[in-house]
C-alpha cells in the first residue's frame, strides 16, 4: 500500500512494493496551479537521489503538445 499526503499544495509520497527487498523510494513534489503538474524529487534513504516530473495526459480534443528541454 502507498502513503499519500497532500498539505498546501505538496504532495508526499511513499512507495512500497510486495517485493520486499526492493528499496523504498520516498518522493516529494509542488502541485503546480491547475493541478495537471507535480515536480519534485525522489530519495531512497542513505543511496539515490533524483527529480521527476509527473504531467497529467491531455482529454480528447484538449490535447496539446509540449516540449520540455532543460539546459545542461
Amino acid at each position: 500500500m502507498d502513503v499519500v499526503v497532500v498539505v498546501g499544495g505538496i504532495l508526499r509520497f511513499v512507495k512500497f512494493y510486495d517485493d520486499l527487498a526492493r528499496p523504498t523510494p520516498h518522493y516529494h513534489g509542488r502541485i503546480q496551479p491547475g493541478g495537471d503538474e507535480i515536480e519534485g524529487e525522489w530519495t531512497i534513504p542513505g543511496d539515490w537521489s533524483g527529480t521527476f516530473l509527473m504531467i497529467r495526459g491531455a482529454r480528447g480534443e484538449e490535447a496539446i503538445e509540449r516540449q520540455i528541454s532543460e539546459k545542461v
